[in-house]
Formats: structure tokens, sequence, C-alpha cells
């Protein structure tokens, strides 16, 4: 039995009872929750699906003005009138689980029973989806049913293994399994895997404030380079401000590059202004300037590269495959953005013929923050 068939029959008959459009089809529900996770929410569920909350409700609204656009309330305003909304389906957008479970007792107590964790419904895990996905899952993974079985074969131990089966099972039946996770922190250190190099040589893709270039300077000490690309002004401005704020401590030659990465050097549509979620958008209001990491970088001592470009990451990839070839560094790639990226890259990357070896990790408990770390260690 391949892997596709053994997800597919994990929860067979679970699939509608998470829907959105089963859980939120009166339009009547409330956000609990204003920050990343209720922007990931917007993307993936309520605009396509055309759903509009009545209320939302964050602890933040204590102090800052409430957004004209939809009707707000402060945490402790909402527990004053929490019997108004005894019937209301209350969606919960924090994005930590343990969180996230501790509101959904408090509002149990308080007799609101028809709670729901974001991550559970269905269209949150597809970060980015297409009509086809959305309208036969099954017959979709079908027919990619060998390039799955292929990639599953090609990870390198259990966990891995057991990581990709969950997610494959829970965009396949939509049934809430959790996934086996690592602490948040760790997320580009992967400690239980034999990367084959000491991350001093550091490309940052999607390098967003100067989380990632700050995580694993605190966990190796001083970089000989690093090139971070980001394409989000506002992002970009708080890159910079990080790294300012470690002076020289943190690298002899830091490159920071307002730029996306791609398969080509031009410019693109882009989506700009949404944190975290700022992407490359056919869509999109603004233009912004993306390269080739081939024609930008030509060291031959890069040992590490990590990527989170919401989505583009195959793109950048194959617009990466000279430095690959000539340095072979270490690799940390998010496979979340787009359900076929869970079997895309490893495909992409073993098809260069290079050796690497490939593990998945996760980071969060849901699809989100999952990344396929390739090494070629001896």
């Amino acid at each position: 039995m391949t892997i596709l068939n053994t997800c597919s029959t994990a929860h067979p008959n679970s699939f509608s009872a998470y829907r959105a459009n089963n859980i939120l089809s009166s339009n009547k529900f409330i956000i609990y929750g204003y920050g990343e996770g209720f922007t990931a929410l917007k993307r993936t569920v309520l605009l396509p699906c055309s759903l509009i909350p009545i209320l939302v409700v964050d602890q933040q609204f204590d102090s800052k003005p409430a957004d004209n656009s939809i009707r707000c309330l402060s945490t402790e305003q909402f527990y004053l009138k929490s019997k108004e909304y005894m019937n209301t389906p209350i969606v919960i957008t924090i994005g930590n689980r343990m969180t996230a479970n501790k509101i959904i007792d408090n509002l149990s107590k308080l007799g609101l029973k028809k709670v729901v964790w974001a991550p559970d419904i269905y269209e949150f895990s597809l970060h980015h989806s297409n009509e086809k996905l959305l309208a036969d899952p099954e017959e979709y993974f079908k027919s990619h049913e060998n390039s799955i079985q292929k990639a599953f074969t090609l990870l390198s131990d259990e966990l891995s293994r057991n990581t990709f089966a969950a997610i494959l099972t829970r965009y396949l039946t939509a049934y809430p399994l959790e996934i086996p996770s690592l602490p948040f922190k760790d997320q580009y250190l992967p400690y239980d895997i034999p990367m084959a190099k000491k991350p001093s040589h550091y490309v940052s893709c999607g390098a967003f404030n100067g989380d990632s270039i700050t995580k694993i300077f605190n966990a190796f000490g001083k970089f000989e380079t690093i090139y971070a690309f980001e394409p989000d002004p506002n992002n970009f401005s708080e890159l910079n401000k990080t790294i300012s704020s470690y002076s020289s401590s943190l690298g002899k030659s830091i490159i920071s590059v307002p730029c996306g990465v791609h398969s080509k050097t031009g410019l693109l549509n882009f989506s700009s202004g949404n944190g975290l979620s700022s992407s490359v958008d056919p869509m999109g209001q603004s233009y912004v300037q993306v390269i080739r990491l081939d024609d930008f970088i030509s060291t031959d001592c890069l040992t590490y590269i990590t990527m989170d470009v919401e989505g583009s990451e195959l793109e950048a990839l194959a617009g990466a495959t000279n430095i690959l070839e000539k340095n072979q560094p270490d690799l940390g790639i998010s496979v979340y953005h787009y359900p076929h990226h869970l079997w895309a890259v490893i495909d992409l990357i073993n098809n260069l013929n290079l050796g690497y070896k490939f593990y998945l990790r996760n980071y969060s408990g849901f699809t989100y923050e999952t990344v396929l770390y390739a090494t070629i260690a001896k």
C-alpha cells in the first residue's frame, strides 16, 4: 500500500465536518485574536469563502483603537457580554495550541460551546490553494501519487516519515490530526539532524525582521558572511534595525538586500505590508525586484541556505542550482505554502543528483512551519 492510500483511509468520514463552509455557513461568527493568525485565516479561509465575522476580540483593543471596518471588543468587554453569543461560532486564531486550549476552556466555562481552533478548519491548512484541490482533494493528490511516494521513500528517518504522513492525512481528509512537532525556537536549528557544515556562511531568503539570523547567531556565534534577502519594505526596515543592533559582533560581512528571490531576475507583482505573509502575488498592487541567487552570489564557501519566501520556494531553488552544485550547502526550506511543495521540493533537489539526504520537521503542530532539511552529511 502506498503512503497516499494509507493516509486517505485514515479518517474516511471526516472531511465535511471541518470545512469552513460547514462550520461558519451562517456567516455569523466571531474571531478571537487579531494578530498573524487572523491574517492567515483571512487569506486562507475568510476571503476565498466570502466570510465576514460579526466581531473580532483581542486584548490589544484595550489600548488600541478598533479597526473601523469591523466591530471589535477587548477580551474583558467580550467576557462581560458573553451571554449574547452563546450560539455563535467562535474561531480562535492564536497559533499556539496550548494557549488556544486555555482560551477554549475559559470560553467553555462561560457557556460558549461552539468554539473551534482556526488550524482545525480544513482550508487553514492550505496556505495557498486552487479550485481543483478544493473541489476534489482525493483526485488532486492521486494525480501526484508517484511523486508523493517517491518523496516519502527519500526521507531519511522515522520522524520525517511520520510528519509527512500526518500532513498528507490532514490535506486528504480534513481531519485535524496533530502533526509531530518540535519547539518553534528550534526552527532552522535541527539539533537532531547530522548537518554537514557550521552555518558560518549563511543565506537567509525571506529574512523577515532578522529572527532566523538572530536565532542561528545565538546558537553558533559570529558569522563569517550573511546574505539576507527581504522584499517587503517594512520587514526590510526591521531587518536592518536588527542587524544594526549587533554592530560588528554579528558577522564580518553582512549584506542585506531589499529583493525577493526567484527563478529569474526582474520585477514581479507583490502584496506588501502583510508582515510574515507579504509575498509575490499576480494580483498584488505593487511591484518588487526579484533576483536569481545564481546572478547575485558567486562565492564557493556558502554553508547554509534557508528559505521561507511565501510560496516561491520552488522558483527560488530553480534560480540557485549553480550555487547548490558549487557549494553543496545545508538547506532548510519551508514546504507548507502549497500542498505540492511537500513532495515537489524534495524532487527538485534530488534531481540535481548531489547526494542530498532529506529530513522533515514541523514547528507548529499543524501544517504551517514545516521545514525540509537537506544535507550532504557524510
